[in-house]
């Protein structure tokens, strides 16, 4: 499959939509957890029906859209999604329909599943490399929609937990520049936070902590104008506290669920004038655990 170019969703405006729908847990578990930033705060659903595991968002005016992502999603490798938006509200036309399609990431080449792969048959992997993180949905529209009601609805009824987590919701601008990012100088580094306690006699006794991932890149030469405007929205508006969604590959669907992330800028990025109308710009994102 061919290299998609790097994307990036930023400027976030669901941390202050309404959410409602579906059948979700009350308190500690409720669906408004999804506006938070931290991704241990969950939301339940009652259970893994498709009627229960859905929600609307109504961001409260009409909002120009580039990308959703759904965040520390606990779904099996089978897990579905729908997208919608609608002209006026949630009973009416609709605008935008993803219809239902599969979660990135969970639908990979045959032949690289073995055969005693309990997804090798369909084409499906059937493990996650990281569980305990969950997956991540993004979704980045063929072009940018402008909509002030959406309905999201996961498609998982086989979950043996009979029910979907999910901790976080974003929905933003998306920058995916017209020149990928260059080769050399970039990296996707782990930072161990496991806790190391050693005994007088030299034992060591872990506390397993995830790792975080770290990406970091960089662009050379693209066009001055443009990029001006969009990295300086982005440090101006992201700083080093608010999230962003990156996706160094968004088609590599064999990779996608290591490589995308929920992160933060870890310090905003720099912008130098490379040559005539030609700017470089570089950027290291931090993984929110």
């Amino acid at each position: 499959m061919p290299q998609s170019n790097l994307a990036l969703i930023y400027e976030d405006v669901a941390a202050r939509a309404t959410l409602s729908g579906g059948s979700w847990l009350p308190g500690s578990l409720k669906l408004a957890n999804l506006r938070t930033p931290y991704l241990a705060e969950i939301a339940r659903s009652t259970n893994a029906s498709p009627g229960s595991s859905q929600f609307d968002v109504d961001l409260g005016a009409y909002r120009t859209i580039g990308g959703i992502a759904l965040g520390g999603c606990q779904v099996t490798p089978f897990a579905q999604y729908r997208i919608r938006a609608f002209v006026n509200d949630a009973s009416g036309a609709v605008g935008y329909d993803t219809g239902i399609i599969p979660f990135p990431g969970t639908r990979v080449d045959q032949q690289q599943l073995d055969w005693e792969d309990p997804g090798f048959w369909e084409g499906v992997s059937q493990e996650f490399d990281d569980r305990r993180k969950g997956s991540l949905l993004l979704h980045i529209p063929p072009e940018t929609i402008t909509a002030r009601i959406w309905r999201i609805e996961i498609i998982d009824p086989g979950h043996p937990a009979n029910r979907i987590d999910i901790g976080r919701l974003l929905m933003g601008r998306l920058w995916q520049p017209a020149l990928n990012y260059t080769y050399d100088g970039n990296s996707l580094d782990f930072e161990a936070l496991t806790d190391v306690e050693e005994s007088r006699s030299g034992t060591r006794f872990y506390n397993a902590r995830n790792l975080r991932r770290i990406f970091s890149f960089g662009f050379d030469y693209l066009p001055e104008e443009d990029t001006l405007r969009d990295v300086y929205r982005i440090a101006t508006r992201s700083g080093i506290h608010n999230q962003v969604v990156v996706a160094p590959n968004p088609s590599d669907l064999a990779n996608f669920q290591r490589d995308a992330f929920i992160g933060t800028l870890s310090v905003p990025p720099s912008l130098r004038r490379a040559a005539f109308q030609r700017v470089s710009t570089s950027y290291k994102i931090e993984e929110v655990l």
